[in-house]
């Protein structure tokens, strides 16, 4: 079985599993959410082959836009690595990814971030779920997608939209928060339309990414005819 893991639902919304043995895991935000749910799911499936860590990532490279495609060479298998290159071409960028307790908003602190750690992305769950793979030898490929850049800050604070506890949206406060930053709407909807699309194109991504494992592991075992 091969899992692919999403913090919440709302990362996977485009992502069909292409088989019964492609498994989705919802991790759930922040490194001690996720540690307590991968490590329940890896007891609990002793044949796993693969893990790919997929979901949002906050830009820390000023370069890089929204919808920016990112394999973390500094988490991922190297083999797998070299794989996922060559599956996903011109349309993924190599980087080195940094995992955080929570959700860094600003340029500044994105500029700070990226200056201590000479990171180019940033998420919550992929170093725990590196390092539990790690710890079993399973084989693990993190891709992600640029939710917001390096030099915008959020429309509307995380902790304004978002209950990280419940893992649901806070719809009145958000709305509350718009009717009195009526110049923060514009920002919002151009928010919410590029995530639809970074949605997408990370969906898309880790299915080529299946595929092509598919197809090499089928290739690598299949008989080859005998000379004679």
């Amino acid at each position: 079985m091969l899992a692919v893991t999403f913090a919440l639902p709302e990362e996977s919304r485009d992502f069909r599993s292409p088989s019964p043995d492609v498994v989705v895991v919802h991790t759930g935000m922040g490194p001690q959410r996720c540690r307590r749910r991968m490590t329940a799911f890896l007891a609990e499936t002793p044949e796993l082959y693969g893990v790919i860590s997929a979901g949002y990532a906050g830009g820390l490279r000023p370069d890089w836009p929204a919808g920016t495609l990112v394999l973390a060479e500094n988490y991922t298998t190297p083999e797998w690595l070299a794989e996922a290159c060559g599956a996903l071409a011109e349309r993924v960028t190599i980087g080195r990814l940094v995992s955080v307790e929570a959700p860094v908003e600003s340029p500044a602190d994105k500029a700070r971030l990226r200056a201590e750690t000479g990171a180019d992305a940033v998420d919550m769950e992929t170093a725990v779920l590196a390092g539990l793979c790690a710890e079993r030898g399973i084989p693990f490929l993190s891709l992600r997608v640029i939710s917001d850049s390096a030099t915008e800050e959020l429309a509307v604070p995380f902790s304004v939209c978002f209950d990280a506890e419940t893992e649901r949206p806070r719809i009145s406060a958000l709305l509350g928060y718009l009717l009195t930053h009526p110049q923060k709407i514009l920002r919002f909807a151009a928010f919410v339309r590029e995530t639809a699309v970074a949605r997408k194109r990370l969906a898309l991504a880790v299915q080529k990414v299946i595929e092509t494992y598919r197809h090499n592991t089928e290739t690598a075992i299949r008989p080859h005819p005998v000379a004679g």
